[in-house]
């Protein structure tokens, strides 16, 4: 039995910084490509694994950034007219930057990410 994929791309661009998000979703399981192109910031792509929690997306984010492997987690929360990434207090586990409380993630709504065509 094949499972479905659903693919959905998601972008926020302004003059100085850029975000693009390509989500493949099967089922239980999201995962993806990310990269940040943040003015005053190095250059970070790389990919995403993780899962819906309600309407939040929590996930593993495993990138590249002046030749060293990161690995992060990330939030974001899905709206009518986007996703919205999330932000807290992190601290290291095991090598990974992980939120200390994921219930006290704020999603600030200044930086929108847009359902886009998955082909730009």
């Amino acid at each position: 039995m094949a499972i479905d994929k659903t693919i959905q791309c998601y972008a926020y661009a302004n003059e100085q910084d850029s975000v693009r998000l390509k989500l493949i979703s099967n089922q239980t399981t999201m995962t993806g490509d990310l990269t940040y192109n943040l003015s005053g910031k190095d250059r970070n792509t790389g990919t995403l694994v993780g899962q819906m929690n309600g309407d939040t997306l929590l996930a593993e984010y495993t990138f590249q950034s002046e030749g060293t492997e990161s690995v992060r987690e990330v939030a974001f929360l899905m709206k009518e007219n986007g996703l919205v990434e999330g932000y807290g207090n992190v601290w290291e586990r095991a090598g990974k930057m992980v939120f200390e409380n994921k219930s006290s993630l704020t999603f600030e709504a200044n930086r929108v990410l847009a359902k886009t065509d998955c082909r730009e």
